[in-house]
């Protein structure tokens, strides 16, 4: 497995965003991809996502893309991976990339 880094000063980050996948605010949620994950294992939290919570009488885009079960493996795997590369370059474009966390390789 790889050194996944857990960080509340990313996921703060993160949570300050707009829902990357919908634009809606004051909703978001940080979303943790889904590949890679097992038993007690979570990912590396810069492959995490901005996405909405419940809201408005909707489930949101965190249990659309992640739980409600509407995206086959192969297609949720891929949106994680379109998300969370949104998800950095936002926070790489907004000056929010907390300066305690290693940048992500995107090659």
């Amino acid at each position: 497995k790889e050194n996944a880094i857990t960080s509340p000063a990313y996921q703060s980050a993160v949570r300050r965003l707009p829902c990357i996948r919908c634009g809606i605010q004051g909703f978001t949620q940080f979303c943790h991809s889904d590949e890679g994950k097992g038993m007690a294992i979570k990912t590396d939290d810069r492959r995490g996502w901005a996405g909405c919570g419940p809201h408005d009488g909707q489930p949101g885009c965190h249990y659309l893309v992640g739980t409600s079960g509407t995206l086959p493996k192969a297609q949720r795997r891929a949106e994680d991976a379109r998300l969370a590369a949104k998800t950095r370059e936002t926070l790489r474009a907004r000056g929010l990339w907390p300066k305690s966390v290693p940048e992500w390789s995107e090659t």
